[in-house]
């Protein structure tokens, strides 16, 4: 018995860390500033903060493409899949306007 509930735990653990591992890290309003490499057909979600009123954000480029990620309940934040198309430099910025003004600027590498 005690051998069968370690070796679920044993699968369980290994599932659950390999999963993380290749789960992509949310970019989010703190990341302002930032550069990120995503290789092409890869894709990163960028989630900004519902304690803003954020304007649509802008691409420069068509190295990545935005996609808005809509919800039936607001789960707090705004979301979108960033989807990196073809090699090149993108930069996405946005401007979220709550008790103060706060500018959103990112930029995404696509080797």
């Amino acid at each position: 018995m005690r051998l069968g509930l370690l070796t679920t735990g044993v699968v369980s653990l290994l599932l659950t860390s390999s999963a993380s591992a290749t789960t992509p890290r949310v970019i989010t309003e703190r990341d302002s500033g930032k550069t990120f490499r995503v290789a092409p057909g890869r894709e990163r979600t960028l989630r900004l903060s519902g304690r803003y009123v954020w304007t649509e954000p802008r691409v420069t480029s068509a190295a990545v493409r935005l996609v808005q990620v809509y919800y039936f309940v607001d789960p707090g934040f705004q979301e979108w899949t960033i989807r990196a198309r073809a090699r090149g430099t993108a930069r996405i910025s946005a401007v979220g306007r709550g008790e103060a003004r706060r500018l959103f600027r990112i930029r995404i590498l696509v080797p």
